[in-house]
């Protein structure tokens, strides 16, 4: 059977390499999209949109409302819930990561939320912590550790 499968695979891979020759790239077409283009690279920051936020979670604090320690947590609990933190730790784009956040956010979709236990864990260490800035701005996968 697994011959039968490699067989079908290979013929298969043959004629879609004959099929590859009939392509052809317009590249006056490819050069007028690029010319029309809009470079949008800096607008699609992900520090910079939490960076702008944390105007707010300040405004919060200085009100005598929920610091941003309060609110990560929340944030926590909320993305475990739902099922988002298994990919995307929200909370660590929200209090910051400096600048390993792709090294944050890949760790997170690779270890799938190190099993769903890592959102429930950071939200309960943020909750222990309020006084402390420790978890703000920490370059580090596991946030509370040492």
């Amino acid at each position: 059977m697994k011959s039968l499968f490699l067989a079908a695979l290979f013929t298969m891979s043959i004629v879609s390499a004959s099929w590859a020759d009939n392509y052809h790239l317009n590249e006056s077409k490819l050069d007028q999209a690029f010319e029309s283009s809009v470079d949008v690279s800096n607008d699609l920051s992900v520090t910079s949109f939490f960076e702008s936020s944390s105007g707010n979670a300040n405004a919060m604090l200085a009100d005598g409302g929920m610091d941003k320690h309060t609110l990560g947590a929340i944030i926590c609990f909320a993305e475990w819930f739902l099922g988002v933190g298994i990919l995307i730790p929200i909370h660590r784009l929200y209090l910051g990561c400096g600048d390993k956040t792709i090294k944050v956010v890949a760790l997170y979709c690779v270890t799938l939320g190190g099993c769903g236990l890592l959102p429930i864990i950071d939200g309960i260490m943020l909750i222990m912590n309020q006084g402390g800035t420790k978890y703000i701005d920490n370059p580090k996968f596991l946030m509370w550790t040492k």
